[in-house]
């Protein structure tokens, strides 16, 4: 896969870039993603997130593992990341086409950057960087390797390594060295992560940022999506969107859940102030198709 391509459909096109449940009360996402989220620039207008580690070390989940794998693992082998080592996954984009439907659909599309987390042997990543014609190099003390156009960078931080176009691994080194602001920073990002759980998979849009196209819904600011494992063979989502005001969140609740029910499951809709919120069930299987 080129550098260019953007890898299709991480999970069957579905109302996953949407909603998300939890309203107030004991939400938030995990940790790790908070953390990643606190890495990358406030620009960020997209990612997906995927808890790789517990999707690796949980078999009824082998068919997540396995979409994971076959959407990520070309893309991964550019920057020599092996796949079997990441622990965690953001797949970040700083602007966005509405050229789909982002309520029926899982897929990033805009420059492509990623953040990853996991058990690395740094000494034989740098080995397979140089059989690739990377150089090494650093910015601000961190450790990057130019990709053979000097346009692809890898920075290999503290925690994390992070691939992407030049300019936004730099900002993303800025940010970590507390000189810049991160997408966490920004309250659409925080008002929808704060109130979505943690998930094997997570996914967030802003609509106001460097985007192409309107929202999905009148009014609609941004929207997240969380995928829990509910029981060996069903999967939960848990949806949350964010409207400009409380009128308009109130006029598109319908809308959103006939939209959602038209491909999953006990699906429950309800408004709180300028946010709904939405839960549903899914097949595992199906969901990884």
């Amino acid at each position: 896969m080129s550098w260019g391509n953007v890898p299709k459909g991480l999970v069957l096109g579905l109302v996953l870039v949407s909603l998300g449940v939890a309203s107030c009360a004991g939400g938030g996402v995990g940790a790790t993603l908070a953390d990643m989220a606190k890495e990358v620039p406030v620009e960020t207008t997209t990612f997906v997130y995927w808890d790789t580690g517990t999707i690796e070390g949980d078999a009824d989940l082998h068919q997540l593992r396995d979409r994971w794998k076959a959407d990520n693992e070309a893309w991964l082998e550019t920057f020599a990341i092996e796949t079997d080592r990441v622990r965690h996954f953001l797949h970040f984009a700083t602007y966005g086409d509405n050229t789909l439907d982002h309520l029926l659909d899982f897929s990033i599309y805009g420059n492509n950057n990623l953040s990853v987390r996991g058990e690395f042997d740094r000494e034989r990543l740098r080995t397979q960087l140089r059989h690739r014609d990377h150089t090494r190099g650093d910015w601000r003390e961190t450790e990057i390797w130019q990709g053979p156009d000097e346009e692809r960078w890898l920075a290999l931080t503290g925690d994390s390594l992070i691939g992407g176009s030049r300019d936004t691994v730099r900002e993303c080194i800025d940010i970590i060295e507390q000189d810049g602001d991160s997408l966490y920073s920004d309250p659409n990002a925080r008002d929808i992560l704060d109130r979505l759980p943690t998930g094997l998979m997570v996914h967030y849009y802003d609509y106001t940022k460097q985007f192409t196209g309107g929202p999905p819904y009148e009014g609609m600011v941004a929207n997240g999506t969380s995928v829990e494992k509910k029981d060996r063979e069903t999967l939960r989502l848990r949806i949350v969107c964010k409207f400009t005001d409380p009128e308009e969140a109130a006029d598109a609740l319908e809308a959103i859940r006939g939209r959602v029910d038209l491909v999953y499951q006990k699906v429950k809709a309800e408004q709180d102030g300028r946010f709904v919120s939405v839960t549903a069930e899914v097949e595992t299987e199906t969901f990884a198709i």
